[in-house]
């Protein structure tokens, strides 16, 4: 997502690794065989004749090369062991679904506490060193993105009753401000030290009662392994999904995982609701909301999703048609955010602005 009060877009260099991550994202055998393609590259490059004319130009590129494929991003200080990370995870029937039950064993030493503020006051939130973005803004601002977070919480205040699903939760900004509002919320999130910082926000609060954090990845396939990689610029709300080839990645932490409906159906969550607000934030893989999340459309009713655009856009245009098809079947019609208005967005999907805002009829003659 754009920030709502300093935007915060993702650099040239950012954009091109987030290309890769898409690319990679499309089948682990893909993306074996793309970064076997680059070693390859790199090693019959470094095995060209002396006696060949090799120009300043090509040197170049050649370095840039091997400096890309050697290239490791490290971020973190404190590393986590799998097992460890595993252990947070409470018992479940399904094996695919992690849902944080515990964090005590873990060291969070690393964990940094800043303020978010709400309404009436502020909601204590565990987040990163001051090298991340998210972050940092949250530290010295006490908001995230604070446009998109008080269309969430009016969106809650029109809906009584409503539940909060954060797809893509991050270190949990929209999920701790629907808590504080004593909404049932489900934050879901691939990264293992976004969801532990969030679970550990989720205690410091008091909101265990209302909130339920899951560590785990949107996929076609329950209970598979993935890994994340971040950018080169540590941003933690940039990361995606990579192969165990990719050398960016700088330890190699498997997240499982599952599809929507079983995380938000088939757990148990949101007892006594049936009524979502939805939120998206997926960097380019939001197309699985639809392709595993159909029961949730019929589960609950949904009245508003607030999707990032941006990465469909550029990365999924093939089937963004699907898509919109998807949710305007389910009432849900593309609208634009501006200052607390809805605006109903015209037919060009590669004209829409960087998040939309999914909203019924109903909905929306409460927006405009």
């Amino acid at each position: 997502m754009k920030n709502g009060s300093s935007s915060v877009r993702i650099s040239k260099s950012e954009a091109a690794e987030a290309s890769l991550i898409i690319a990679q994202a499309s089948g682990a055998q893909a993306s074996d065989a793309q970064a076997s393609a680059k070693q390859t590259f790199v090693n019959e490059a470094s095995l060209m004749s002396p006696k060949a004319p090799v120009t300043q130009s090509a040197q170049a590129a050649q370095t840039a090369a091997t400096k890309q494929v050697k290239t490791k991003t490290t971020c973190f200080k404190v590393k986590f062991l799998q097992e460890a990370l595993d252990k947070s995870c409470t018992s479940n029937p399904n094996p695919a679904i992690c849902r944080i039950a515990t964090i005590a064993h873990l060291d969070r030493s690393e964990f940094k506490t800043a303020r978010l503020r709400h309404p009436t006051g502020y909601i204590t939130m565990m987040v990163h060193p001051s090298w991340d973005t998210i972050s940092r803004d949250i530290t010295s601002k006490n908001v995230w993105e604070s446009e998109q977070t008080n269309f969430i919480r009016s969106a809650l205040e029109l809906l009584p009753g409503a539940g909060l699903l954060d797809v893509g939760s991050q270190l949990g900004a929209y999920s701790l401000h629907a808590a504080q509002m004593g909404r049932q919320v489900v934050a879901i999130d691939a990264f293992y030290q976004n969801s532990i910082r969030l679970f550990a926000s989720v205690t410091a609060n008091g909101f265990q009662d209302r909130m339920r954090v899951y560590w785990n990845a949107l996929g076609l396939k329950s209970n598979g392994k993935m890994n994340i990689a971040l950018p080169s610029t540590c941003n933690t709300g940039g990361g995606g999904p990579a192969s165990k080839g990719d050398t960016r990645i700088s330890d190699f932490i498997d997240v499982r995982t599952a599809s929507l409906d079983e995380i938000a159906v088939g757990d148990g969550c949101f007892s006594g609701v049936s009524e979502l607000v939805v939120k998206v934030d997926m960097e380019a893989q939001e197309w699985l909301v639809k392709a595993t999340g159909a029961k949730v459309f019929k589960r609950f009713k949904v009245s508003v999703i607030m999707m990032e655009w941006i990465g469909t856009k550029m990365h999924h245009s093939d089937i963004a048609p699907d898509i919109i098809e998807f949710y305007n079947s389910h009432g849900l019609l593309p609208h634009n955010l501006v200052g607390t208005r809805l605006v109903r967005l015209g037919e060009d999907f590669k004209s829409w602005p960087w998040d939309v805002f999914w909203a019924t009829k109903e909905f929306a003659a409460k927006k405009v």
